[in-house]
């Protein structure tokens, strides 16, 4: 956010973003990125934010309960959706740094997984209630910003789940 006039400043959002892409593109090497969440919710600050998410390779977030945290796959464009596992870490005195100690449950990842299709499913709600399949994925890929695969594999995800049914 330091890099630009405003997260919500559209121009220099997207010339940063376009400059990363290219610099990555150029060296041939991966740039990681921090942004903070707003306050109020899991999404990324503003504009920057946004556009970040539309063009990363990858989205992880970092949630915090307690002692442990847990790295969250958010959007993984080369990777499974529901086959990625959540990486937890804590702090360790002894060592003077995180450690890790294991992957969430099953159950908690299918959880937060449920979570994030729900809140597609909100998003598109407020659209239309039918969708042919083809609409869907294109819908959900406009929306997360996602390839098509990553799009066919949460309205699998969503299918198996009951959260959606297929006519």
């Amino acid at each position: 956010a330091d890099l630009v006039k405003s997260v919500n400043d559209e121009e220099s959002s997207n010339a940063l973003v376009d400059r990363l892409h290219k610099l990555s593109t150029e060296y041939n090497a991966a740039i990681l990125v921090v942004l903070h969440l707003n306050p109020d919710g899991g999404k990324t600050r503003g504009h920057l934010g946004s556009q970040l998410d539309r063009k990363a390779e990858s989205v992880i977030q970092i949630e915090r309960k307690e002692d442990i945290c847990t790295v969250v796959p958010k959007y993984c464009r080369n990777a499974s959706f529901n086959r990625i596992p959540f990486r937890q870490f804590t702090w360790n005195d002894e060592i003077r740094c995180h450690e890790y100690i294991g992957e969430r449950s099953k159950e908690d990842q299918d959880e937060k997984q449920r979570a994030e299709c729900e809140d597609i499913l909100l998003n598109l709600r407020s659209h239309s209630l039918i969708w042919s399949r083809a609409d869907l994925r294109k819908q959900i890929s406009d929306l997360v910003g996602i390839q098509r695969t990553a799009s066919y594999e949460r309205i699998n995800f969503m299918l198996e789940r009951g959260m959606i049914e297929e006519n």
